[in-house]
């Protein structure tokens, strides 16, 4: 799958080959960037966006936090317009995991305030 490419596959790329799993599975061990760096692979354009600092990721959590009493799983990030943070939530461990490790509400915590 990987040596065909001229740079590391998309998303589109693993799923229009059947493999979506391995595509999770690259997403749940370390992400895209770090096996096109292990593989000695380029990444595609597109590929190659700045990602969230913890930082920067933790003021958009609070935020949808404040909006939302929660933060929400990610696909519900992404259709919020949170794209970036629902990868960077999604590589820490999910929604759940980032909320306890920071401090904030998980679902159905209750007068969560931040």
């Amino acid at each position: 799958m990987v040596a065909s490419h001229g740079s590391w596959p998309t998303r589109a790329d693993f799923e229009s080959a059947g493999a979506a799993d391995l595509w999770a599975a690259v997403k749940r061990s370390g992400g895209s960037r770090q096996w096109a760096l292990r593989l000695g692979m380029p990444l595609a354009p597109a590929q190659q966006r700045r990602r969230l600092t913890e930082e920067e990721a933790l003021d958009q959590a609070r935020s949808v936090v404040r909006r939302h009493g929660f933060l929400p799983h990610q696909k519900q990030l992404r259709s919020l317009g949170y794209v970036k943070l629902a990868v960077f939530v999604m590589q820490a461990g999910g929604a759940h995991a980032f909320s306890v490790r920071h401090g904030l509400p998980t679902a159905g915590t209750p007068d969560y305030q931040v």
